[in-house]
């Protein structure tokens, strides 16, 4: 997240910049993902073609398990995460 934020943020400077993704696969797989802060998705607004929502994934529940397994909290909340392959 902060290459592609650094890029976008040169690139409204006016500098040129290509970003290259280095995972072999298309990010299509879903799972943990880096979870995006309201600030980091305010920081795509207006300095990206594509929709926070083609970037990334809702979460409606959290859970945080324990060493053991055990279920520290867990309740509905929502998140907006990345994906990657």
């Amino acid at each position: 997240i902060g290459g592609l934020t650094s890029a976008l943020l040169l690139r409204t400077l006016g500098f040129d910049v290509d970003v290259f993704e280095r995972t072999p696969t298309p990010l299509d797989n879903r799972g943990g993902g880096i979870v995006l802060q309201p600030i980091t998705m305010k920081g795509f607004d207006g300095h990206s073609a594509r929709r926070i929502d083609e970037l990334s994934v809702t979460s409606h529940w959290l859970r945080y398990l324990g060493a053991a397994d055990d279920v520290l909290y867990e309740g509905s909340f929502e998140w907006r995460s990345t994906s990657w392959g």
